[in-house]
C-alpha cells in the first residue's frame, strides 16, 4: 500500500490484531472476537516492531501480574 503517493520511496504499514485464543475453533477467527490493536506508519520499519508494542506489553503483564476487574455482560 503506498499511501503517501510516491512509488519510489519504500513505507512499512503495520497493522496489530489481538485475537482470544481460549474460545473454540469456530469462534476465535469471528469478527468480534478479534481486536484491531495498532497502527504503524513509518518510511521503514525493519525490526524495531518492539519499540511499538512496549506498552501493549506492559499492560498485559499489569493485568497478569494484579489481575483486572471484568465484567460478564452476559
Amino acid at each position: 500500500m503506498n499511501h503517501y503517493g510516491n512509488l519510489s520511496k519504500k513505507h512499512s504499514l503495520w497493522s496489530n490484531l489481538l485475537i482470544i485464543y481460549n474460545l473454540p475453533y469456530r469462534l476465535y477467527m469471528k469478527r468480534k472476537y478479534i481486536t484491531f490493536s495498532t497502527m504503524i506508519s513509518r518510511p521503514s520499519l525493519g525490526n524495531d516492531i518492539n519499540v511499538y508494542l512496549t506498552q501493549l506489553i506492559k499492560d498485559f503483564r499489569l493485568s497478569w501480574d494484579e489481575g483486572a476487574y471484568v465484567f460478564d455482560t452476559y
